[in-house]
């Protein structure tokens, strides 16, 4: 192999090295389902969970990150207590680099009986290696989906809240095109007891 066809099969394998991302795309397995966050006593309680089974895309091997948490809860008139809780998904690369990141956010508010109110809002941030090779954020195409439910031990209908989003993000490279999609799904349960639930 010449000197200029080595250096371009290495910068070749650098590059996929730095794009490919980890959850969210066809190969993605996600970590077991609901996670619980309870914030008793006002303590504020975030828990990470690594995927220890690597995703292998293209041969490369890589591994994601979720992480989620609730503030400490405030309260108001009549016992209400109010908080954010949220959900976040880190895409890294093949050699532990992030790329981009998406947070699902809910403020809620809760008194004992059902979940009074709820504001849900996605954050999103692509890192500048991320943006330099490629990637960009889509939205949510189907937008963010929301019902109430009957939840355990209640009879009262909006005694839980859930949510759902679906975020898109595609690589783009220059001269080429758009070459792959991701998609990261997040769902997040609360209830009148003030438990936070999620799944991704």
């Amino acid at each position: 192999m010449t000197r200029p066809r080595m250096v371009g099969v290495l910068v070749a394998l650098v590059a996929a090295l730095l794009t490919v991302p980890i959850a969210g795309s066809v190969a993605y397995a996600a970590p077991a389902p609901a996670t619980t966050v309870v914030t008793p006593n006002g303590t504020t309680i975030v828990t990470t969970v690594t995927n220890p089974t690597p995703d292998v895309q293209d041969g490369l091997v890589a591994s994601d990150e979720l992480t989620n948490g609730s503030d400490t809860p405030t309260v108001g008139t009549a016992g209400t207590r109010c908080e954010t809780s949220w959900v976040r998904v880190t895409e890294r690369n093949a050699v532990h680099i992030t790329l981009y990141w998406f947070q699902l956010n809910t403020y809620w508010c809760w008194n004992g009986v059902t979940v009074t109110y709820h504001r849900t809002y996605p954050t999103w941030d692509i890192t500048t290696l991320g943006g330099d090779v490629g990637w960009q954020y889509r939205g949510i195409p189907d937008g963010i989906q929301f019902n109430c439910y009957v939840a355990s031990g209640s009879n009262r209908n909006c005694s839980g809240n859930h949510e759902a989003a679906t975020a898109h993000f595609e690589l783009c490279v220059l001269r080429i095109g758009c070459v792959q999609n991701t998609y990261i799904h997040i769902e997040e349960w609360e209830n009148y007891h003030g438990q936070f639930f999620w799944h991704t």
